[in-house]
């Protein structure tokens, strides 16, 4: 039985994940969402499951990812301090009774170790051997209950072993003096029980030992071994005190919350409200709201009426508060839909939160001693009303009175956003005052501000306030230092590089400001600490300004810019094959020959050429004239969408339109490039001037190519940064081509030879 739930389990989790992958639902979920405020502060690390997150499996929400990390009880840890003494260390206590192996902890008995540990040193100094036997006991049915060369789910109980350990468990209970002690004997005893579904038993055990210990003599394994009764009562078919037990441990441990959280259900409790326990009625209000995806104050405000100090308030608080900036700022930063808020209302929210800032006001003065974390909180609520005055007075009224890192950091990130708020240009004092709140993030471990969901925001913030101040370079500047985190694509706008996100907003004049910034010596301590990590490329930004110029027509100054290039910059790119054929030939004509007109060339050649060819058709006359306005017009086609030099004006194109023109990848870069304006204006030329039919006829098979094109791809107009947005539609519905209906008049014998080869 135990193996078929588990192996339903495996089987629920891979079906889900390849759901989840075939349908790409990242980055939708939790990696789009804001989140500025730490889910955890002032949180006990064994709550850390339950903060807050929008990823699902199923349609539900899920415990926050901190739960896959390995976390060892605090509460188990601390107790063992008290039986031995607070002289010990958390480490001396988590490698003697969790990492240590049987045989190591066998030599403490002969008085034999190899391994300085205080813990280990104190009991074996001190004779206490009612520990060491129970350590080595425990070791023992550990290695019953889960054998170090199995896999889990290839384990089976070995009953005989099991029932060996409960017998000599139960002779060596009765021999103990110390309680702490023999309470975890029977914890070990209820365990064993459980596991050779003697339920009964274990029931037994249960009520007839710990029920009889006196209260201020119980040890927290009491909840521990509740927890595994509280199965037994559910195998045994008694579901209502099974959640009754498990409400118990939920609210006294926490180590078992997760555990029992997962397990209880709250269907009987409903039905049984009135024979709960003010405890266990906490509990079950936690239980049922401590994923809530919606609004739960008026839950909140029962609690703090009930118990002010509990520790799961603060975990409830911080989730309300990761809500809060949820839907007032996600859609703001990232324009993602909102997740988990069924009823979005960006006004209401906004009063909720205000709601929200006098709940925590009022529970602020019940508790002195948390002073600093209620201050944090408010000034960042604050924050998220838009109230910067308030903001910082709570955050100042913090200044003094942190306790730990977490809340230092928290600090220096409201102090962040409010300094950010409140300029609109990287001057002096903005800079001094924000390079300081930095410094503290850079003397933290790197891999774990980059992997930092929080960080990653912090900096989105950033980002979008400058460019809503249309200060372009400086949103440019937190870019930057965007792609040096992981997971950086979900945070500005899914912007690769500054460069495309300049290309797509900036003028030229910005653009450059950029470069000054990243190329002069004496950075600013934000310049500096932005662009770090950056690795500035300055070929890519002349190519961006030239490219910038030649959208315009610009050709003299754009060539300004390509020349400073190195000329195999182009054929070392990823586009190169684009560069391989002649831009002045149009390789759409039926009896191109590709291997006749390869040649490779460059933006800067192009550009070179196509300066000498304007100004020889401002000269020629005729049907010389006609050829050169050809040309033209093959160049100016072969830059728009359609052509085979798109390269030149774009930075990026996708095949069937998505992403393109107003996205990330893909930019509007003019008229020409969607509508072939330029190239028709000098077909039409082409076709004026020409003499020659066999010219003439490549000039009205290009104009009604172009002209077919520029009608029939109707795009988008959304010019939003949405992950998937811009793309076409094709449109032939009344479409009449005017080129085609000259060219068939005109030209009747080339028209039905064009025709018979290709359809335009």
């Amino acid at each position: 039985m135990k193996h078929l739930k588990k192996f339903s389990f495996i089987f629920k989790l891979v079906v889900v994940w390849f759901i989840a992958m075939s349908c790409m639902w990242f980055p939708y979920m939790d990696e789009a969402r804001v989140q500025l405020f730490d889910p955890l502060l002032g949180v006990p690390k064994n709550l850390w499951h339950f903060g807050y997150t929008i990823n699902h499996l199923g349609g539900e929400p899920t415990i926050y990812s901190n739960s896959l990390n390995m976390m060892y009880p605090d509460e188990n840890i601390q107790e063992w301090k008290k039986i031995i003494g607070n002289v010990i260390t958390d480490e001396d206590i988590i490698f003697l009774v969790y990492e240590s192996t049987l045989e190591e902890v066998e030599k403490l008995k002969d008085g034999n170790i190899y391994y300085y540990n205080l813990f280990a040193d104190i009991i074996e100094e001190s004779e206490m051997d009612e520990v060491i036997e129970y350590l080595i006991y425990a070791k023992k049915v550990e290695s019953v209950l889960s054998p170090d060369d199995q896999y889990y789910w290839e384990y089976t109980v070995n009953t005989s072993e099991v029932e060996k350990h409960i017998n000599i468990g139960k002779k060596i209970i009765n021999t103990i003096d110390d309680t702490m002690i023999k309470q975890r004997y029977a914890y070990q005893l209820i365990v064993l029980y459980r596991y050779v579904e003697k339920y009964e038993e274990a029931i037994k055990l249960y009520n007839d030992f710990f029920k009889t210990i006196p209260q201020n003599e119980q040890s927290i394994i009491k909840y521990w071994a509740m927890s595994h009764v509280a199965y037994c009562y559910k195998a045994e078919g008694e579901e209502l005190k099974s959640d009754l037990m498990f409400l118990d441990v939920f609210y006294y441990s926490d180590a078992k919350k997760l555990y029992s959280y997962q397990t209880y259900s709250s269907e009987n409790i409903k039905k049984n409200l009135k024979k709960l326990s003010p405890e266990q009625y906490y509990a079950y209000l936690v239980t049922t709201n401590i994923q809530n995806p919606g609004r739960v104050l008026n839950v909140l405000e029962e609690l703090a009426e009930k118990n002010p100090h509990h520790q799961t308030l603060k975990l409830l608080i911080n989730r309300e508060v990761n809500k809060i900036e949820n839907w007032l700022f996600t859609e703001k930063y990232s324009e993602m839909t909102v997740m988990y808020d069924t009823n979005f209302n960006y006004e209401k929210d906004l009063i909720y939160a205000k709601d929200f800032i006098d709940f925590v006001k009022n529970l602020s003065t019940l508790d002195n001693t948390q002073s600093a974390y209620y201050e944090l909180v408010l000034s960042y609520l604050y924050y998220c009303v838009n109230d910067i005055s308030n903001s910082e007075k709570y955050l100042s009224m913090a200044k003094n009175k942190m306790k730990n890192i977490d809340e230092i950091e928290q600090y220096h990130r409201i102090n962040i956003l409010i300094e950010t708020a409140k300029t609109s240009s990287l001057d002096n004092i903005y800079v001094q005052k924000i390079a300081k709140s930095f410094e503290v993030f850079s003397v933290l471990n790197e891999e774990q501000i980059n992997d930092s969901k929080i960080f990653q925001s912090l900096i989105q913030s950033g980002f979008v306030h400058f460019h809503n101040k249309g200060q372009h370079h400086i949103a440019a500047l937190y870019l930057a230092k965007a792609t040096s985190l992981n997971g950086f694509w979900n945070t500005c706008w899914h912007f690769s590089d500054p460069m495309f996100y300049l290309d797509k907003y900036a003028s030229i004049e910005e653009v450059e400001k950029f470069m000054n910034i990243n190329e002069k010596f004496d950075k600013n301590p934000l310049e500096n600490y932005l662009l770090k990590d950056y690795k500035y490329d300055k070929n890519r930004y002349l190519d961006l300004i030239g490219t910038m110029y030649l959208r315009q027509d610009n050709f003299e100054t754009a060539l300004s810019y390509f020349e400073q290039i190195p000329v195999n910059y182009w054929k070392e790119s990823a586009y190169s094959y684009e560069i391989e054929t002649s831009p002045f030939s149009n390789t759409n004509h039926p009896y191109y020959d590709c291997h006749t007109n390869k040649m490779y060339t460059n933006k800067a050649y192009f550009v070179t050429k196509m300066i000498e060819i304007l100004d020889e058709y401002e000269k020629a006359t005729g049907n010389e004239k006609g050829k050169l306005a050809l040309k033209i017009g093959n160049a100016y086609f072969n830059m728009s969408y359609y052509g085979d030099a798109w390269i030149y004006v774009c930075f990026g194109k996708s095949a069937n339109g998505g992403r393109l023109m107003s996205t990330s990848f893909n930019t509007t870069v003019n008229e020409n490039y969607t509508k072939c304006t330029n190239a028709l204006k000098y077909y039409d030329e082409a076709i004026k001037y020409l003499e020659d039919k066999d010219f003439k006829a490549e000039a009205y098979f290009f104009a009604a190519y172009a002209y077919k094109n520029a009608n029939t791809h109707i795009f988008s107009e959304n010019n939003t940064d949405s992950y998937y947005s811009g793309g076409f539609d094709y449109n032939y519905d009344e479409f009449t081509n005017i080129y085609t209906e000259d060219f068939k008049l005109n030209l009747p014998e080339s028209f039905k030879s064009y025709k018979s080869s290709c359809d335009f």
